[in-house]
């Protein structure tokens, strides 16, 4: 799922973040339970804050705050990117039935790489009669080809997952999800060709059309999601996503913000539902 074009006054800022900090990079399925696709949404141009917020040390990047009406976590602009990866707790759901929401990590989606995407992780579903489904899926973009498959996992477990480039290949994707505490896992290899720019671990309110905007599913409420061993592969090795300059993305709709990230510290930051 991608996120729409942004405005990119913030990319010098960006770069010279990067450059100042010397991180400048070196170069199974069924059918959803719900009827609608869950393909990305174009969304509207997202407002960036003028001044970049800084991380509590004082010694990370930091950070440009951005909004988005489907995207609510961190997103990393180098490029060179070969993998991203990060742990979470699957959170409990809550609130109005019949509400949908993605928790992912992946590469792409964001600006000049709107259409082009590589993501895996969890659907959770409030049902109509109050029940929950966390079920694994992942897609790729080109083609708006997304796959939800049969394997679920539960709140209160332990997940891993990542997306990492295939040793020798240009192309091959290693996407892997794992529930540490049920020992249910999912590993797929998919072709697809990546402009390598943006690592992300996001949470998304799925848009419920196919022509990538809203209208969104009504949104699940969910308890607090703390990714922790947030990590970007580029430039030879696994870096702490608080170690480059990032977009911190908060989801606003309806002018009112939905989901937001906390802060991001070394490795580790929080995203919690909004009212």
């Amino acid at each position: 799922m991608r996120h729409s074009n942004t405005p990119r006054r913030w990319w010098w800022w960006l770069v010279g973040m990067l450059t100042l900090c010397g991180c400048a990079p070196q170069s199974s399925t069924a059918q959803p339970i719900v009827t609608p696709t869950l393909s990305a949404a174009r969304t509207a141009t997202p407002q960036v804050t003028s001044t970049p917020i800084m991380t509590p040390s004082g010694n990370a990047p930091g950070w440009t705050s951005v909004s988005s009406a489907n995207w609510s976590g961190y997103t990393l602009p180098p490029v060179g990117v070969t993998g991203v990866r990060a742990q979470w707790t699957e959170p409990q759901l809550s609130g109005t039935p019949d509400t949908s929401s993605a928790i992912w990590v992946g590469i792409g989606g964001w600006d000049a790489t709107f259409n082009d995407v590589v993501q895996v992780g969890v659907r959770p579903y409030l049902r109509v009669d109050g029940t929950q489904s966390h079920r694994i899926w992942y897609e790729t973009l080109p083609p708006n080809s997304w796959h939800l498959t049969d394997l679920t996992v539960a709140p209160g477990d332990a997940i891993t997952a990542s997306v990492t480039l295939v040793p020798s290949s240009t192309n091959q994707w290693q996407l892997a999800l794992h529930d540490t505490t049920s020992g249910v896992s999912f590993a797929q290899t998919v072709t697809h060709t990546s402009a390598r720019s943006y690592a992300d671990i996001i949470v998304e309110d799925p848009n419920a059309t196919t022509n990538n905007g809203p209208p969104y599913y009504a949104f699940t409420h969910f308890s607090p999601i703390t990714f922790t061993s947030a990590q970007v592969n580029y430039g030879g090795g696994w870096v702490a996503f608080g170690h480059i300059a990032a977009l911190q993305v908060r989801m606003v709709q309806n002018n009112a913000t939905v989901a937001q990230p906390g802060p991001l510290v070394n490795d580790t930051f929080t995203v919690q539902r909004g009212s």
